[in-house]
């Protein structure tokens, strides 16, 4: 909700809510002092927090922004597929192309395998 959304919501519930029929005039008052003070507030102009200077056809055109207009929602990211397991045969295959690799030091052949897995599901990164 936006602050005008909560202020509007604020002042709805407490118009409908006061029982001006009430001899109570203290509890009256300052229900009409809220209320005042919500109608004012959502009186106010949002406040500029940048302008934007630019040239078009030979004249300075000036635009100030919001808070609105400057912060916007960002996208949804992507719905990612889920990912599904490798099955045995995809397994041997990342097994057997690492075997048949020639590797100078130990552990190359092991780290070339987990690449493989990986790859295979489609996660990437730096090597190192």
């Amino acid at each position: 909700m936006t602050k005008d959304e909560v202020l509007k919501l604020a002042l709805e519930a407490l118009e409908t809510s006061t029982d001006w029929n009430v001899n109570s005039t203290g509890k009256q008052l300052k229900s009409m002092q809220a209320i005042t003070a919500l109608r004012t507030a959502l009186a106010q102009p949002e406040p500029i927090v940048m302008t934007k200077t630019w040239f078009k056809g030979g004249k300075v055109v000036t635009q100030n922004l919001t808070a609105k207009d400057v912060y916007k929602e960002p996208a949804p990211l992507p719905v990612q597929p889920a990912r599904q397991p490798l099955t045995d045969e995809e397994i041997k295959d990342c097994l057997d192309a690492a075997d048949q690799m020639y590797c100078e030091r130990d552990g190359d052949k092991e780290l070339f395998k987990v690449r493989a897995v990986l790859a295979a599901h489609n996660i990437g990164g730096a090597t190192k």
